[in-house]
């Protein structure tokens, strides 16, 4: 490299480094450049949309599954079974593998790797009508899926820690969003497209092996990210953590605020995601309304998280005090459960309220974690909150049914809005301790950007002494 083409650039710690001329004069080249962390954003985006898409392509083609196989519900549900079920376990070893071993830019490939692989067996399975090897695939998929979410989290926080993370996380719940509704209202076409022009194979696995192109895009993602990662990190200087390995034994060491949040997360999470489950049900049996009705009360709640989530975590990162949000959300979602449950009032109320509480929570939750864990157990932080949120789908959806094979819908209504209340009280709790502890959770969005400037961005932002075990 010629002297006369380089200049310099000073980095956090005042080491000189040096980047291309023609880097600094193109935004989208150089790291420390908006439009490069706009590119950035959008791949992180786009990891979750295969994912996202693929997801419930089960469900977009339920009855051609059903007949083409020729099995049951039972057998049927094994397909999520199979995805959510192992994820109890993964998401916190994959957590952990990304801190100690691979790294996320490698974990991002391979976890990208595992999703296009696992549908693609998926579909093959179809294909040749092997119930087994379908399951297989889902299996394959679900630990790819499930684990490639705490990259995408942990790219968020790498690259938008300083500003812009709770509407980062919106939008990655936006992309999610937006491929799941995608899926639902293009398989069956796509499907039926395929039958009328008689194309010689098997409708099914075509169609399944077309939604896998969704998880290519993830992959190709994946890869361009974890180069241009490292070259962001070469060219900028990217400060690294003093080479402290995570052991699994530390997750005893993580301070109370951070099991705080995983209570709340479980408990807003069996609130609304078991309520949806039954939801259509409910609003019939509750409310009398049609099916048609009771379909678009429950659809209400994702449509919402489409456009919302993103609006939502960008005002969470101009005002900060993101305990204050968290307990909004946790308002409106004992409030719509609360309606709905204990009135006969239109039950649009209460649909209204809780896809407000839906597109709320998650942004401000899963940015504390990134406030209150060092950079280098991150990965593991957001792994175990997977296992948790896993465990409750695997696990709640099973009592929910029994709950209202004894006690019919009331008792179902009361259990979610115990759940929610839950979620309030330990909210507050959380509210509490960050006072006690003087931890600075609930701080304005001024007040963090002057914190996190003078802590290393390896730390936690968590002021607590005695939290900094290491």
């Amino acid at each position: 490299m010629k002297e006369e083409e380089t200049k310099y650039l000073l980095s956090k710690d005042s080491e000189e480094i040096l980047v291309t001329v023609e880097n600094r004069k193109c935004g989208i080249c150089d790291p420390t450049r908006f439009a490069h962390r706009m590119v950035i954003l959008t791949l992180m985006s786009f990891l979750s949309f295969g994912p996202g898409f693929c997801t419930d392509t089960p469900a977009a083609l339920h009855d051609q599954i059903v007949e083409k196989l020729n099995i049951d519900e039972a057998t049927f549900m094994g397909f999520y079974s199979w995805y959510s079920w192992p994820n109890m376990i993964m998401c916190l070893v994959g957590g952990y593998l990304i801190d100690r071993y691979i790294g996320v830019r490698l974990g991002g490939i391979i976890f990208a790797g595992l999703v296009l692989a696992g549908h693609c067996i998926f579909a093959l399975g179809a294909a040749v009508r092997l119930v087994w090897v379908m399951d297989a695939g889902r299996f394959v998929f679900g630990v790819g899926c499930e684990t490639l979410s705490i990259v995408q989290n942990t790219y968020s926080v790498l690259w938008f820690k300083t500003s812009d993370l709770s509407l980062v996380f919106g939008l990655q719940m936006s992309m999610r969003m937006i491929a799941e509704t995608i899926n639902l209202n293009v398989q069956l076409p796509i499907y039926n497209a395929i039958t009328e022009t008689n194309f010689p194979g098997d409708t099914l696995g075509i169609t399944l092996f077309i939604a896998s192109f969704s998880c290519i895009i993830s992959f190709t993602c994946a890869i361009v990210l974890a180069y241009l990662d490292k070259r962001a990190e070469k060219l900028t200087n990217r400060e690294k953590h003093d080479g402290t390995q995570i052991h699994l034994t530390d997750i005893k060491k993580f301070p109370i605020q951070i099991w705080i949040i995983y209570v709340i997360g479980l408990a807003v999470n069996v609130s609304l995601v078991t309520f949806t489950g039954l939801g259509v049900a409910y609003f019939e049996q509750k409310f009398g309304v049609s099916p048609a009705t009771s379909h678009a009360l429950n659809s209400l709640l994702y449509f919402l998280a489409i456009p919302m989530p993103p609006l939502l975590g960008f005002i969470v990162d101009v005002t900060g005090y993101h305990v204050y949000w968290i307990l909004l959300a946790m308002v409106f979602c004992m409030l719509g459960l609360g309606f709905m449950t204990f009135t006969h009032l239109t039950p649009w109320i209460g649909a209204v309220l809780l896809s407000l509480s839906f597109s709320l929570w998650y942004s401000p939750l899963y940015a504390l974690i990134a406030f209150i864990v060092p950079f280098h157990k991150l990965a593991t932080a957001y792994g175990f909150m997977g296992s948790v949120l896993n465990l409750c789908a695997a696990v709640m959806a099973q009592i929910s049914g029994l709950i209202v094979d004894s006690g019919g819908y009331f008792m179902f209504g009361i259990f979610v809005c115990a759940w929610s209340s839950m979620a309030m009280i330990f909210t507050i709790i959380l509210y509490f301790v960050d006072v006690v502890k003087d931890s600075q959770l609930n701080i304005s969005a001024k007040e963090r950007m002057h914190k996190i400037s003078d802590i290393g961005d390896n730390e936690s932002v968590i002021s607590d002494s005695a939290t900094k075990e290491d």
